[in-house]
């Protein structure tokens, strides 16, 4: 049996730069401090749990990181209580 591969410390350069190619193709909006932030937290935490998944490919758990934070801080986005548009009707009560 194959031993699971320990976690990197930080991706090699080669890495963080086809890894910020492909941030900057598919999630264009990310900036690079952000981008940096989200390796540095899925690192982090698969550093913390000892790669119990067995990944291989870091990168690509990077990415995978990286696009489910984005789909889940949309679902975020699209829970909270929207703000009433349009024309707003002020409602005094009592006698005018």
């Amino acid at each position: 049996m194959r031993e699971k591969p320990s976690v990197p410390e930080d991706l090699t350069a080669p890495e963080t730069h086809t890894l910020w190619a492909w941030i900057q193709k598919r999630h264009p909006h990310i900036r690079k401090w952000r981008a940096r932030q989200l390796v540095d937290e899925c690192l982090s935490h698969w550093r913390a749990k000892g790669n119990p998944k067995g990944y291989r490919d870091w990168e690509a758990a990077c990415r995978n990181w990286i696009t489910k934070s984005e789909m889940w801080a949309q679902e975020r986005r699209n829970e909270r209580p929207q703000e009433p548009r349009g024309e707003l009707r002020i409602i005094r009560g009592g006698k005018d």
